[in-house]
């Protein structure tokens, strides 16, 4: 018979997913009958929806809980899985319980940064991934939209800073196809300007060179 091994997730107040605390031993009072399943670790998800930051207490309420259950249904749980990137803070402070032996990273490692502010994490890169893209359009234009501004194609009310006349260049992606907010030029010389569904706007006025 093929055992399934199985992590439950127990939501610590971000509200993404996980069962609730309260609900936690019934939950695995159940499982524990089940034929073919075997509980290996206890997991919890923060900051990702709602920005709930990991701290020793509630890192320590997670230690506690698989304590109970252990002492409870007779078990070793191998894993207690706390978090993600948003955690790198916390274990670089000292500030993990020791039962915690198991994290998630994905964005500390790709990106180098952990992910309750976006700061770089040591000894990391932050360009280890390159978005290329062609220009379209290049053409001398005012930094001012011209008109009575209303709502954009995303519901917001641009704020436009007066820059002069500046050479405004189109590229072929937009918010379809990347996070936007998430890029920056690696060329200092150049500013994204904004971004509808498919195009991207540049700033190319200190590098009129890029074709």
């Amino acid at each position: 018979m093929i055992i399934h091994k199985i992590i439950i997730m127990v939501d610590l107040g971000d509200l993404r997913e996980g069962v609730w605390p309260n609900d936690l031993l019934p939950l695995v009072k159940e499982v524990v009958e089940m034929k073919g399943v075997k509980i290996i670790g206890l997991g919890t998800n923060l900051t990702d929806l709602n920005g709930t930051i990991p701290t020793y207490e509630n890192n320590k309420q997670l230690v506690d809980l698989a304590q109970e259950i252990e002492e409870i249904f007779n078990l070793k749980l191998e894993y207690l899985s706390a978090g993600n990137s948003s955690s790198l803070k916390l274990l670089e402070a000292g500030k993990i319980p020791k039962r915690i032996n198991h994290f998630r990273i994905g964005e500390g490692i790709l990106l180098g940064r952990e992910t309750i502010y976006r700061e770089k994490c040591p000894n990391t890169y932050q360009d280890g991934f390159e978005l290329h893209a062609e220009i379209i359009e290049k053409k001398l234009k005012p930094s001012v939209p011209i008109g009575e501004i209303g709502q954009d194609a995303f519901g917001n009310i641009p704020t436009v800073e007066d820059k002069g006349m500046m050479l405004r260049s189109i590229l072929n992606i937009g918010r379809q196809d990347t996070k936007v907010d998430g890029i920056s030029p690696i060329n200092d010389n150049l500013t994204i300007l904004g971004a509808t569904s498919d195009h991207l706007l540049i700033d190319l006025t200190r590098e009129t060179n890029l074709t």
